[in-house]
């Protein structure tokens, strides 16, 4: 029974979208989940995961565009694997204080875009009239991350994880449908 962990998580997520790098800026949104892991080994381990993630856009202070560029919010779910460096080199060490975890892993989201503009062009979209999508749409998703962890003793720990989520198709900002006008690249 010891293999096994709760990890729940509260952090912030940034949303990297394709508008235009010159009219967008990206804000952080609180973010919470929770996941599920087993220990196979004292380094090695696997996890499940649940994140719900609020993002937004806004356009630059002083550019001519509008003030929410896209808004909404996403379920995500996922599995990841992970590998404890200080344990993998210092096996033989009597107590771990900290660990260090890079993981990799994928999943799927859910998500749901509540105002959304589907052009990025630079001009004048404060004039164009913002899409509300009507439910939620799905996309699968990859993800790299590491995570460093403070053991306060055997059964609890503190840590602090940075992942990155790469979305394998271009449909969370809207750019994905037919007769978008997309200048930038085409990934999320």
């Amino acid at each position: 029974f010891s293999h096994f962990a709760i990890v729940p998580h509260v952090g912030f997520n940034v949303f990297d979208c394709d508008f235009n790098s010159e009219m967008k800026h990206s804000v952080s949104y609180p973010s919470a989940g929770i996941g599920f892991e087993y220990a196979f080994t004292s380094a090695w381990a696997v996890g499940l995961e649940y994140m719900y993630d609020r993002y937004g856009v806004f356009g630059k202070p002083g550019a001519n565009n509008a003030d929410t560029l896209l808004f909404g919010q996403m379920h995500r779910a996922g599995v990841y694997v992970s590998l404890d460096l200080i344990t993998l080199f210092f096996p033989r060490a009597e107590r771990h204080i900290v660990g260090v975890e890079p993981m990799i892993g994928g999943g799927y989201a859910w998500y749901k875009n509540s105002i959304m503009y589907p052009d990025d062009t630079r001009y004048n979209t404060a004039s164009a009239d913002p899409q509300v999508m009507p439910g939620f749409k799905g996309v699968a998703y990859l993800r790299a991350g590491l995570g460093i962890e403070f053991n306060l003793n055997r059964t609890l720990a503190l840590g602090l994880r940075a992942t990155y989520n790469y979305f394998v198709n271009d449909y969370p900002d809207g750019r994905g449908f037919s007769g978008v006008n997309a200048v930038a690249s085409k990934n999320n």
